[in-house]
């Protein structure tokens, strides 16, 4: 296996990961790796698309309709769990009623997860866009774009999500120790056997 292989394997399993244990939290309606998902995916997107995004709830807390936002290419990221269509209208009439198409000519959501298969047309204005099959992305869309990077790039992306799911663990009831040093040693086994397979 390949260094670009394993690292885009890597990638795909702290995705997963990092989509259950959001999840799983969530349903005791523990919501702090929510807020620590911002600055992360924040990070992930200005190095997966060159964008300039910065974390606006940083700035000012509880803004509204968005989370990160790029005023020099005019887009904007909503980054939610949460992946209604009721909470994406919701998200679309904040936007319009506190008139942020004045700087953003685009609102995205990003689904911390997986998207749900099929979106209604939503209501919108004229004054931004935003279309239900490119505006509304996932984990697996993001896999997808990060698939088409120069292995270098992938290999910074692998770091940011190891580095955010130890971050989700920190929020999340730690495993004992000996629990980590199985998984570890399981994962150096593994990665030997690859290695001598190829």
């Amino acid at each position: 296996m390949n260094l670009r292989e394993l690292e885009i394997k890597t990638i795909s399993n702290e995705f997963a990961s990092w989509e259950t244990k959001i999840s799983n939290l969530n349903s005791l309606n523990l919501y702090d790796a929510n807020i620590f998902s911002e600055h992360s995916i924040c990070e992930l997107l200005n190095c997966i698309y060159e964008y300039k995004l910065h974390n606006i709830n940083a700035v000012q807390k509880n803004f509204p309709a968005i989370d990160l936002g790029d005023k020099y290419n005019r887009i904007s990221f909503q980054v939610t769990s949460t992946k209604s269509s009721k909470k994406i209208q919701s998200t679309i009439d904040k936007f319009i009623g506190n008139k942020l198409y004045n700087d953003y000519d685009e609102l995205f959501i990003l689904i911390l997860g997986k998207k749900q298969s099929n979106y209604p047309e939503f209501k919108v204005t004229n004054e931004f866009t935003f279309n239900k099959h490119k505006n509304i992305i996932d984990f697996r869309d993001l896999l997808s774009s990060i698939n088409f990077l120069p292995t270098l790039k992938i290999k910074k992306i692998s770091k940011i999500l190891i580095e955010e799911n130890e971050t989700v663990n920190r929020v999340a009831p730690k495993r004992s120790s000996s629990a980590r040093i199985i998984r570890n040693l399981a994962l150096k086994k593994r990665m030997k056997k690859d290695r001598w397979l190829n």
